[in-house]
C-alpha cells in the first residue's frame, strides 16, 4: 500500500501526475488513506518541505520514501532561494529516499550529476 503526500499539490504537472496515479492505484486497491499503515510513501516536487517532520518520522519508522522530482527549480526560476530549495531536495533525496521519479528526461539529466545513486534502471 502507498500514501501520496498530495495536501500540497494544487496545479501543474505534478497534480497531474499525481491525480493520474491516484486514480491507477486506486483501481489496484493500493493506496491507503493513513500514512502509518502503508509500506510506501510518495511525495512530489519541493511541496514534501510541507511535511517534512512526519515524512522524517515516517522514514524513520521504516517506510519507502520514493519522490517525484521536478526541476532543477534554479534553471527555471532566478530567485536565490531556488538553489537552496534545489539542495535541500537533494540531501532529502539522498538521504531519505529509496528512488526517484524524474519528471521528464531533462530533470533526469539535469539531476543525476548531484544524485548518481538514482540512475534509472528502465
Amino acid at each position: 500500500m502507498i500514501w501520496i503526500d498530495n495536501k500540497h499539490v494544487k496545479s501543474g504537472g505534478g497534480a497531474s501526475f499525481i491525480s493520474t496515479l491516484l486514480n491507477f492505484l486506486h483501481s489496484k486497491n493500493q493506496v491507503t488513506n493513513d500514512p502509518d499503515s502503508g509500506t510506501h510513501v510518495l511525495t512530489n516536487g519541493h511541496q514534501f518541505l510541507n511535511n517534512i517532520n512526519n515524512l522524517r518520522r515516517l522514514g524513520l519508522s521504516g517506510k519507502s520514501l520514493i519522490h517525484r522530482v521536478d526541476g532543477p527549480m534554479r534553471k527555471v526560476r532566478t530567485e536565490k532561494s531556488s538553489m537552496l530549495l534545489d539542495y535541500i531536495t537533494y540531501i532529502y533525496m539522498r538521504y531519505f529516499c529509496s528512488g526517484v521519479i524524474y519528471q521528464s528526461t531533462w530533470s533526469m539529466n539535469e539531476q543525476l550529476p548531484k544524485l548518481p545513486e538514482f540512475i534509472p534502471t528502465k
